[in-house]
């Protein structure tokens, strides 16, 4: 057996708590206060609680009579305090009376506590059970604090979402409302067919043979060759054609060697027209690739001159230059050349020169076609 002997006041009642209260006031300084860091803190002040809940066990454990002493009233605090300064000022006197005099004015003077191993280890749990409570207490407190972070980002996403879901709707929205005249789609497939039929260009061709155009003379062809090996190498393509070819329309696709050729890469054809007319543009159309059976484009035209001319010229001289042109393979078979300057005179006869071709030893034309206007308005 322990004994202690405790002579209680009521400013030792209220110390505990007012040291508590101190160290608090350290945590939570003004400035944490205006700053809004009071829940950083927070963990620090939920501790120091549990840390006097655990204080207070172990004084109730060693003086348990301290639970009942604070039902005692001002009067007795006086009784109590009076015999404290008695037993101060007497010093010799002997301890046991002293303490029979406190017992006759106080309850529980004396406190008799028997320490055994078994009240240590239930205090012992005591203590671990409080810190577990408050270690869960504080768990929870996190996981709502956390809870309420995500729960902030997921509005935040799902508002987003919803925008964007708001968005994707009105896009649909819009392309359901794109309507689709098709009116208009037919007139651009029967205007693309009109031009096809109307030989490609939509442009009168003065020079077509079955209007009244004419071969008025054209420069050496590939009727006589050099040696037996190129006639053999070439029989398909030069079964000798007309030059007339070059202004005739006898399909609505050119036909592969159905073209007039010569030999070299330059020459000329005489083209007389079916009305005189102020030139405005000429048109040659070659194969396409596709097409080819030697693979290439190297015997068509590449570079053009067109002449306006007269019968009464085109024997003597070439006739009036009225524009210089390259034909190109890489662009669409049929190519129209404009001519820039405006003439001012009919022209009954065109010469079409070619000047050079893409690298063959021959020149092949396919056809020919010239546009123009019979008034001068």
């Amino acid at each position: 057996m322990i004994h202690y002997y405790h002579y209680y006041s009521k400013n030792d009642t209220n110390h505990l708590e007012k040291h508590k209260e101190s160290i608090k006031s350290k945590i939570l300084t003004d400035d944490m206060l205006t700053s809004g860091k009071v829940k950083k803190e927070k963990k620090r002040l939920s501790l120091l609680d549990t840390f006097f809940i655990c204080l207070k066990k172990i004084f109730y454990f060693v003086c348990p009579s301290l639970k009942t002493m604070d039902g005692i009233n001002n009067n007795d605090m006086n009784v109590i305090e009076k015999s404290k300064r008695s037993r101060m000022a007497v010093g010799e006197e002997d301890l046991n009376d002293t303490t029979t005099a406190v017992n006759k004015t106080m309850p529980h003077p004396t406190i008799v506590v028997d320490i055994g191993e078994e009240k240590l280890r239930k205090l012992k749990n005591e203590i671990i059970e409080t810190f577990k409570d408050e270690s869960k207490k504080m768990i929870r407190e996190e996981l709502k604090m956390l809870k309420d972070i995500i729960d902030g980002k997921v509005k935040v996403v799902e508002k987003e979402l919803y925008n964007l879901d708001k968005n994707c709707k009105n896009v649909g929205k819009k392309k359901e409302e794109v309507v689709i005249d098709y009116t208009i789609v037919n007139n651009l497939i029967e205007k693309a067919i009109q031009k096809y039929d109307s030989d490609k260009t939509e442009l009168v061709d003065y020079a077509l043979e079955s209007t009244g155009g004419r071969i008025v003379k054209a420069s050496g062809d590939k009727g006589h060759l050099n040696t037996w090996s190129s006639i053999i190498e070439m029989l398909m393509i030069f079964q000798k054609p007309s030059p007339r070819i070059v202004i005739q329309r006898n399909s609505l696709n050119l036909i592969p060697g159905n073209a007039w050729c010569f030999e070299g890469d330059t020459g000329y054809i005489v083209i007389g027209l079916s009305y005189e007319i102020y030139i405005t543009s000429v048109t040659y159309e070659h194969i396409h690739l596709e097409n080819s059976p030697s693979g290439d484009l190297s015997s068509a035209p590449k570079d053009l001159e067109i002449f306006g001319t007269d019968e009464s010229s085109y024997l003597c001289h070439n006739g009036t230059s009225i524009g210089n042109f390259t034909y190109k393979i890489s662009e669409p078979s049929v190519q129209t050349f404009k001519i820039v300057e405006k003439s001012e005179k009919r022209y009954p006869m065109v010469k079409v020169r070619v000047k050079s071709n893409y690298g063959a030893s021959y020149t092949c034309l396919y056809r020919i076609r010239v546009h123009g206007r019979q008034n001068f308005n």
